[in-house]
């Protein structure tokens, strides 16, 4: 045997070093992964702020689209955000709100304000997207336990809303 055929036949793993290794890893990881979820945190309040910047806009080119007027509905009582459109039936409507955002158990909706009905607390809001493209002026206000408040600020002709990171209102200019 020449000294590049010896070579050749030891380099590489073999089947049980692969093996081992791959246990090892899995150990490792089984052990591990569970201690990163605890220590990493979780953000709910910023996920459902993208969550409502995207249906915003989504409702916004949809409305459009197919020539319907939608709603985007607001339960504060019940922590609950459904979409519902003018051709839908009553048991359609009812399924938009059983299958409906439900909030993170840490995140509220402190209250709606609109420029025109003032600002609803309790009960719920409804915002309005027109079949061409612009929606009623609102802000929407949500806090996380312990957390300031933030708003969002929904503006009749522009495609998406802007977010702050403070309570914000309409008297404020």
């Amino acid at each position: 045997m020449t000294e590049s055929d010896a070579l050749s036949a030891s380099s590489g793993f073999t089947l049980m070093e692969l093996i081992v290794v791959t246990c090892l890893l899995s150990l490792f990881l089984m052990f591990s992964i569970p201690r990163l979820q605890l220590v990493m945190p979780t953000d709910h309040l910023n996920a459902t702020v993208r969550w409502l910047i995207f249906t915003v806009s989504e409702l916004k080119n949809t409305a459009v689209q197919n020539s319907r007027f939608y709603i985007l509905h607001l339960d504060m009582d019940h922590r609950l955000i459904w979409v519902t459109h003018e051709a839908m039936t009553e048991a359609e409507i009812q399924a938009a709100k059983k299958n409906g955002f439900r909030l993170p158990a840490n995140v509220r909706i402190l209250d709606v304000e609109m420029p025109d009905s003032g600002k609803a607390s309790s009960g719920s809001a409804d915002i309005a997207f027109s079949s061409r493209g612009y929606s009623s002026k609102a802000i929407i206000h949500l806090q996380d336990k312990g957390g300031s408040p933030v708003s969002l600020l929904i503006e009749p002709f522009i495609s998406g809303a802007s977010y702050y990171g403070r309570r914000i209102s309409f008297q404020e200019g």
